[in-house]
């Protein structure tokens, strides 16, 4: 049991200024964001939040579930948010999703609530043995597949609307 414990993570309190670094994740029924901190041994855990979608929620598109996690953890983690730069490690433009001006209301809601957060956007490289492991899948693939195949099948009934 000794054995087990010891290898278990635990959370670390922050240093003053420091960047943090987070990663989201958003699956059919839940999104989850999961806040590290860079120190000599590498990534070190300091909050995770999970939350269970419901109604509508379960609809939104991969994208607009991230976000949606985003504004989740900025909820939670306010005090987090406003001390820190915070960093995050994503495969997907959820900034440019933020910043363009065709974005559904929902989107431009959360957009207003995240600009007050000092909020970095950076590539993730899944390559790195720094990335959590529970973490190297942002959304799983048939999530991406079934929303290709929907953004398909719209395209092709507004073609058929339009002859």
């Amino acid at each position: 049991m000794k054995k087990f414990t010891e290898t278990l993570p635990t959370l670390t309190a922050l240093i003053h200024r420091e960047v943090l670094m987070m990663y989201l994740t958003a699956l059919t029924e839940s999104i989850n964001a999961a806040l590290f901190a860079r120190r000599e041994k590498g990534q070190v855990p300091i909050y995770f939040i999970s939350k269970v979608l419901q109604g509508a929620e379960l609809n939104y598109p991969a994208l607009e579930k991230l976000i949606l996690a985003l504004v989740h953890a900025a909820r939670r983690l306010r005090r987090y948010f406003q001390a820190h730069t915070v960093a995050v490690l994503t495969n997907f433009s959820i900034k440019q999703a933020l910043t363009k001006p065709e974005k559904s209301g929902r989107v431009a809601k959360w957009a207003i609530k995240l600009g007050e957060h000092d909020i970095v956007f950076q590539t993730r490289d899944d390559s790195n043995k720094e990335t959590p492991k529970d973490f190297l899948i942002e959304v799983p693939p048939e999530d991406i597949r079934n929303e290709v195949e929907r953004k398909t099948d719209t395209k092709l009934e507004e073609t058929k609307l339009s002859c």
